[in-house]
């Protein structure tokens, strides 16, 4: 006969939390494309912090748990990958690679529109399947989304090895992962080290804490793409 002992309730009202966050999400009422953006929900979460208001406490609850999502799909074959990564290296043979885009956080990149091949394929794959992918996770309209910024981003062992903690400048990110020759690496996020396969990209929130892991040798190449959205107001 089973017993009710205090880990099965905590389980049952973990079980129970999370079912109702995700109807809570899934409602008409709170789901995120009715709102202005991500922002708005979090900025009335904290707002509304000391209320005892189970309604408020439950919305900082599902923006909390829809910020947190990290979701890896399958965008190219390796051939593909390898195509982008020899475009960039021929770019940077004649121009080099740029280090002061990014003013606090620099990387060592360049702008995928200087590379016209590659730009037209990855801007396919981004509306084809990145941004399905973000209103699934996020509930945002895909007609509300657009590319704010997307480079190659090059890392060495005996150069830049890694990129702090830090948030991105948008509100959703990807990370196109382009080879795997390399020891080390990957993105830090939510207290885990995520390294998806060759052409798979990486989506997630971008004010979401994640880190670039150092490497030990080799290099690695990603493509990053910053998402934003324009406002969508409610008729």
């Amino acid at each position: 006969m089973w017993k009710c002992n205090d880990a099965s309730v905590w389980a049952c009202v973990g079980i129970v939390t999370c079912a109702t966050a995700w109807l809570f999400t899934k409602s008409s009422t709170l789901r995120i494309k009715d709102r202005h953006s991500l922002y708005y929900l979090t900025d009335f979460a904290r707002d509304a912090e000391h209320r005892e208001d189970k309604y408020v406490q439950l919305v900082e609850y599902t923006v909390k748990f829809m910020y947190k999502l990290v979701e890896s799909i399958y965008l190219f074959d390796a051939h593909a990958c390898n195509q982008i990564v020899f475009e960039a290296e021929q770019y940077a043979q004649k121009h080099g690679w740029t280090t002061k885009r990014h003013e606090q956080y620099p990387t060592t990149d360049i702008p995928l529109s200087e590379l016209t091949f590659s730009y037209a394929r990855v801007m396919n794959a981004v509306y084809l399947k990145v941004f399905p992918k973000i209103e699934e996770l996020f509930h945002f309209p895909m007609d509300s989304l657009y590319v704010h910024d997307l480079f190659v981003v090059r890392y060495t062992h005996d150069r830049q090895q890694q990129l702090a903690t830090h948030r991105d400048g948008s509100l959703f990110s990807f990370i196109l992962v382009l080879n795997d020759d390399f020891e080390g690496g990957g993105t830090r996020i939510n207290k885990r080290v995520v390294k998806p396969a060759v052409g798979h990209a990486m989506v997630f929130c971008g004010q979401n804490l994640h880190q670039g892991m150092p490497i030990h040798s080799g290099v690695r190449y990603i493509v990053t793409g910053f998402v934003n959205h324009y406002p969508v107001d409610k008729c």
